[in-house]
């Protein structure tokens, strides 16, 4: 099986490499530092699964997802990174991508992690499902402050704002406008009842 790391940092795509390749003799482990590479490897090898970052070289998620999907279109998608599962992990997962593991998981739940995915199905962490259990039996209408009620891109905005970073350097990293970066922060802080971006920390952490 060939599996494509897709990750501009040299040192974890070498220690994805030593790993997979010691996990199973069937895996066959290719390495991209950006997307350019990665567009270049697909083109030529059947690539059975892709473990990305969030963000290479400068291309955030969505556009990556594009991106594979368009390079081939029933290609499995892991993503492996240090962003918050919390935050990413859904909005991630009905873009498109077949599963998303924290860096700060276990080699033994990211090898169970690839074995799912490659096998046809969709990975979050037992933790994760764990926590969205009590928000799913206690859902009670369209003012619950719940992240469910957020957008896929609406939880990818507020996921920089609570990185504090700035209306133009959100509108930098997803490619939006900054007025449309605006629009997106007012939804968010009113179907969360926040009002500035302190509540807004306050509030995911207790969500």
């Amino acid at each position: 099986m060939n599996i494509l790391i897709i990750n501009d940092q040299t040192m974890l795509r070498e220690g994805l490499v030593y790993f997979l390749e010691n996990l199973s003799e069937e895996y066959n482990v290719l390495q991209a530092a950006s997307m350019e590479i990665a567009r270049h490897i697909i083109s030529d090898v059947d690539i059975d699964l892709a473990i990305a970052e969030i963000n290479v070289s400068g291309t955030n998620a969505m556009a990556l997802i594009g991106d594979l999907r368009t390079l081939d279109s029933d290609l499995p998608i892991l993503f492996y990174s240090l962003f918050s599962e919390r935050l990413y992990a859904l909005p991630l997962l009905r873009a498109g991508v077949d599963g998303f593991i924290s860096k700060q998981a276990s080699l033994k739940e990211l090898a169970r992690a690839i074995s799912i995915v490659l096998s046809g199905g969709k990975y979050i962490s037992m933790e994760l499902q764990s926590a969205l259990v009590p928000n799913i039996l206690t859902r009670h209408g369209a003012n619950s402050e719940s992240l469910q009620w957020l957008s896929n891109r609406e939880q990818l905005v507020m996921s920089q704002l609570i990185q504090g970073k700035t209306t133009k350097e959100i509108a930098y990293t997803l490619k939006l406008k900054s007025n449309t970066v605006s629009t997106y922060k007012k939804r968010i802080y009113r179907k969360l009842n926040v009002t500035d971006c302190f509540e807004l920390t306050q509030k995911v952490a207790i969500l």
